[in-house]
């Protein structure tokens, strides 16, 4: 079956397997698509935006996270449908909506005939110690403090060989690093003192390789879930992984709550991440959530699939609203026990 829709292809040129997508692609279309690369000036969101004002009745993207992203934004509020080929290292978006990063052929056929869902989009406005001024997309998540640290300490070397096995030689490396003073609020409520080894707001439930970190997220909810993860000691991070693996453990170390608008600001400039790109110096950090703001193809359009069955029964059994320090939930309260 091929597709007579006019589609555009907005590719990453420095992706080993752009060309081969780009060819598994053009097997599922009737005329040839409009292909347009990806640049260091701009590396998504204008294309994206102009491929639309040309015509284009569905936008599909071959890259990873960066890219996956600012296509994104490019094509919000527009109601034209993303179609998702992942050729990036992590692909921590495209494991969220259930594509399988090796799948070519698959997921190239998915992004053309496949129906779109509206989804949620991130949002990062970041001041630096420069005095400039950032406003960055996401689809998954951001992140201040040592999770951010860890993204930019992955050696590209390492990462160009394993892939997002490299985020872990470099979090080895970062996980007994000193909890940050921080300033925290939660949409319009007080801010308050933390000292946090992160402060996380995800708008997707899973980290690779498939780790659910944040049970009640969801990116058809319009809320974000928020993480204060205050590791101090080593033995902390044992629970924080058992809990990632679903057993019952309760990580006290970990708070969640959910929220619309995040504000942190750190005691000193520290990296913020998004979707697992690093700005450095970063004095404070506000993150918003867009509600069914970008059409998306998913890899499951079975509604038991999405969000996660684990996600949907966290989410269902917790509060939602403004939540104060004392009643914030440990990730333990909030998954209970495995299944």
């Amino acid at each position: 079956m091929t597709t007579t829709e006019a589609i555009a292809v907005i590719a990453n040129p420095s992706k080993p397997q752009w060309r081969k997508a780009i060819q598994a692609i053009e097997r599922e279309c009737a005329e040839p698509p409009a292909v347009i690369t990806t640049t260091v000036d701009d590396p998504g969101a204008g294309v994206a935006r102009q491929a639309i004002a040309d015509g284009a009745q569905r936008l599909v993207v071959c890259g990873g996270d960066g890219t996956v992203r600012e296509v994104a934004a490019g094509a919000a509020g527009s109601g034209i449908p993303v179609g998702v080929v992942p050729i990036g290292t992590a692909n921590i978006f495209a494991r969220n909506i259930h594509l399988a990063p090796r799948a070519l052929a698959a997921n190239a056929a998915r992004a053309v005939h496949g129906e779109a869902r509206a989804l949620d989009l991130g949002w990062a406005t970041l001041h630096t110690a420069d005095g400039g001024e950032r406003r960055l997309p996401f689809l998954v998540l951001a992140g201040i403090g040592n999770d951010a640290a860890t993204v930019l300490g992955t050696r590209a070397i390492i990462k160009s060989r394993v892939g997002w096995l490299a985020y872990f030689e470099s979090g080895a490396r970062h996980l007994l690093h000193r909890p940050i003073p921080m300033e925290v609020a939660l949409d319009d409520e007080p801010a308050r003192q933390v000292q946090a080894w992160s402060v996380l707001a995800a708008n997707c439930p899973r980290v690779p390789p498939g780790i659910l970190v944040f049970p009640g997220a969801d990116p058809t909810n319009g809320r974000l879930e928020t993480l204060v993860a205050s590791v101090r000691w080593p033995h902390q991070w044992a629970a924080v992984a058992a809990q990632g693996l679903r057993m019952p453990v309760r990580a006290s170390a970990l708070r969640y709550a959910a929220c619309s608008r995040l504000r942190v600001t750190p005691s000193r400039p520290v990296p913020v991440q998004v979707d697992g790109d690093a700005v450095e110096g970063v004095t404070s950090l506000t993150v918003t959530i867009d509600p069914a703001s970008v059409r998306i193809v998913a890899g499951s359009q079975r509604p038991s699939a999405w969000p996660s069955r684990v996600g949907a029964r966290a989410a269902a059994g917790r509060p939602r609203g403004p939540v104060s320090g004392a009643g914030r939930t440990s990730v333990g309260e909030v998954v209970g026990p495995s299944r």
